[in-house]
């Protein structure tokens, strides 16, 4: 029987297996920076939206979870005492997110989205810093009409539309009204009212 020593030379092998010891550990590396930059913007979003109510872009799902375990399967002997499946805990785009997407979709009652306020797409809807989830959203009165107040002090009235079948009305503080309204194709379209 003709072993890999017959065929390739001892020292042969040894440089190849010290060589792909290299590699995987500037692959694992490269893997493992790419996971703690997504970790961190994914943690970012969540800090932005979620703690200090501020728009945020959306976070990036289970890419940072992936990364993180490549690199931990990659670098040698890291298997060994961390385990593959602890970035996918860590990333707020893997399990923490998508149970925080469940929570939100599944248990809890969004008063945004029962008073017919946007919260996706063009028009959002960002209520006050001050004002907390299971209570009523802050409203005024302007004429016979009630509005909600969002996050800058705008009044957001809904109404049957003038120009498209539903409309939002946003009146901000410094006089500039705007009507925000869906066209005859689904899509949103703003239009400026002096």
């Amino acid at each position: 029987m003709v072993g890999a020593t017959h065929i390739f030379p001892l020292s042969y092998l040894k440089q190849m297996s010290t060589m792909l010891y290299y590699i995987r550990w500037i692959v694992g590396l490269i893997l493992l920076i790419g996971s703690f930059s997504l970790v961190y913007y994914n943690g970012a979003v969540f800090w932005i939206r979620d703690v200090k109510k501020r728009m945020a872009p959306s976070w990036i799902p289970l890419f940072g979870g992936l990364l993180g375990s490549g690199a931990i399967i990659l670098i040698p002997g890291m298997y060994k005492h961390v385990p593959w499946w602890i970035p996918f805990i860590i990333d707020y785009g893997c399990l923490p997110g998508f149970l925080d997407t469940a929570y939100f979709w599944l248990i809890t009652k969004d008063e945004i989205i029962e008073a017919g306020l946007p919260k996706w797409g063009p028009l959002k809807f960002r209520p006050p810093k001050t004002w907390k989830k299971k209570t009523p959203l802050p409203t005024t009165q302007i004429g016979d009409e009630i509005g909600y107040v969002d996050v800058h002090d705008a009044v957001w009235i809904k109404r049957k539309g003038e120009y498209y079948p539903i409309e939002w009305v946003v009146k901000y503080p410094d006089g500039v009204t705007k009507i925000w309204g869906v066209g005859a194709d689904g899509r949103l379209i703003v239009k400026s009212v002096p």
